[in-house]
């Protein structure tokens, strides 16, 4: 009986020792930077900020870049009797670390029409945006775990075209956390702080934007999502909220097309927002 007893725990240990050496190490990428580049084997799973408001917490692995833009995106605002296109708006990530990149999104092609409905007159604008600094530093959760956050202090340049920006300088930071949810769906949660211009003086004030996503594979590689963001801009700007749905639909291992809708649920919000773009990461 002993023997036997004896035979059976170092079998269980034999298949112990087996199964440790057979599961995979997570690898220290920590060696690699912007000019080491981590090998294509070791990159971790393609987390594109799009389509969700707000960002993600993952960053791009170390000596990659990726693109994530807009291809076109259509705005109707019928209670404020205005209507505005987008597109071409990308923002271009580089991995400088295995934790840390640093990101730019340019302003891209915009139209805007206001229409007066008393006088009866419509107004046009168009041309380039504003452009948007960032750098995201990931505090966990990046290559390992259903946690992860992040912190991403960003500045905008005022590179808008007359009439489709406020000329100023302005800046923020953005907290993303992803946690797991039952049914396999994922969560994130995201608080933005930004530091706004006054419109009637030379100061500044702070406003805050809050996300709520819960994701989820549907069928293969395609996925969708739903949302809700508010924010609140101060005292002289009227609150804006959404409900937002996105389908994704991934191509390989370092594609994304996605397509989705922001529906107004504030007055003060555009009743209807409707997009369509990609990410790639090489």
């Amino acid at each position: 009986m002993m023997r036997a007893s004896l035979v059976v725990i170092m079998a269980l240990l034999g298949t112990g020792r087996a199964m440790a050496q057979a599961a995979p190490a997570t690898p220290d990428k920590s060696i690699y930077d912007l000019f080491d580049p981590v090998p294509d084997a070791d990159l971790r799973g393609f987390a594109p900020d799009r389509p969700d408001k707000n960002l993600g917490p993952t960053t791009v692995d170390a000596g990659h870049w990726q693109v994530e833009t807009d291809i076109w995106g259509d705005v109707q605002d019928s209670g404020g009797g205005a209507q505005g296109v987008y597109a071409a708006d990308p923002t271009i990530k580089l991995g400088l670390t295995n934790t840390l990149d640093a990101e730019v999104t340019l302003g891209g092609y915009n139209f805007q029409r206001t229409k007066d409905a008393v006088a009866g007159v419509s107004h046009s604008v168009a041309g380039y945006g504003d452009t948007y600094v960032r750098i995201k530093q990931n505090i966990f959760g990046n290559d390992s775990g259903d946690w992860a956050l992040a912190l991403v202090p960003f500045i905008k340049i005022p590179t808008a075209a007359r009439g489709l920006g406020n000329n100023q300088v302005e800046g923020g930071v953005t907290l993303p956390l992803q946690f797991p949810l039952p049914l396999g769906m994922t969560g994130l949660a995201s608080t933005e702080i930004d530091f706004l211009k006054n419109d009637a003086d030379s100061g500044h004030h702070l406003a805050t934007a809050n996300l709520l996503s819960i994701s989820r594979p549907v069928l293969g590689p395609l996925g969708a999502s739903v949302e809700i963001w508010a924010q609140n801009a101060g005292a002289e700007t009227p609150s804006q909220a959404s409900f937002d749905t996105a389908l994704t639909y991934t191509l390989g291992s370092n594609i994304q097309f996605d397509l989705g809708t922001y529906i107004g649920l504030t007055q003060a919000t555009p009743n209807l927002t409707t997009y369509a773009g990609f990410a790639e990461r090489f």
